[in-house]
């Protein structure tokens, strides 16, 4: 019998790179239940959905508490070197995968994952005139103000054919998240138009999620390291204009 796990090189080293950013925040079962479910449904893919891989197993209060940093641990990792990541635990995987069979244990994994449907362009939203630059015009909601302030910084922070790029990025992960419809369609709407209204009503989470993304475009874009001076210099200069908004911020994070 042939193992399971392929020998692909690529799928090797990304294989590393999920298990040295996640083997920190994830039980033993867990953290082989991820690993399985990412071979199962995610392996093949030439490009990597974090977004929707972390939805799939970040599945308990305390682990979806952890999403940021969670998130921000794989993106690095799967940027590093081959060098900084922990060996293959191929193996060790092909064991569990084994044990799991022989004594059948009622262990629930993630539902598998659909292929997404294409990209749907948004719906058009009747609002007052698109509002450019980094800052938000919404007032009396901290978290739109904090959040459109910061995004907008993260935005501006590339030339405009990488963030026209970016945007278009963003909006395709948001397409592929489960948040429902209205809320996808809003925040898409917002990285085109830059209005905050059309997010009156949004929560910490939606929010976050749009903050995630943002990060996670960059990361792709300019690399974690570049990426993570952007984040410090947005938060920075969001700390010298509305420091009132720096703690609301940084709960987005």
């Amino acid at each position: 019998m042939s193992m399971a796990i392929a020998p692909d090189p690529a799928i090797t080293l990304r294989r590393r790179a999920l298990y040295t950013a996640l083997h920190a925040y994830l039980d033993e079962q867990a953290l082989w239940e991820a690993l399985l479910h990412w071979e199962a449904c995610y392996a093949a893919q030439a490009a990597f959905p974090v977004q929707r891989f972390l939805s799939d197993i970040l599945t308990t209060p305390d682990l979806r508490a952890q999403r940021p940093q969670i998130l921000r641990s794989v993106v690095q990792a799967l940027a590093w070197p081959e060098a900084r990541l922990l060996p293959d635990p191929g193996e060790r995987l092909w064991a569990y995968r084994i044990g799991r069979h022989a004594t059948p244990a009622p262990v629930s994994t993630p539902a598998p994952v659909s292929t997404p449907a294409p990209v749907s362009t948004p719906a058009p939203v009747s609002i007052p005139a698109p509002v450019t630059g980094a800052r938000s015009d919404a007032r009396g909601d901290p978290l739109i103000d904090a959040a459109t302030s910061f995004v907008g910084r993260l935005l501006d922070a590339v030339d405009a054919r990488e963030q026209s790029a970016l945007r278009v990025q963003v909006s395709m992960a948001l397409e592929e998240s489960r948040l429902s419809l209205a809320t996808r369609r809003a925040l898409q709407t917002w990285l085109q138009q830059r209005n905050p209204q059309v997010l009156n009503g949004m929560g910490a989470a939606e929010l976050r999620h749009l903050v995630s993304a943002v990060y996670v475009g960059l990361c792709e874009q300019l690399g974690p390291v570049t990426a993570d001076a952007t984040l410090d210099r947005a938060l920075r200069a969001l700390a010298a204009d509305a420091p009132h908004l720096l703690g609301v911020c940084r709960s987005l994070l």
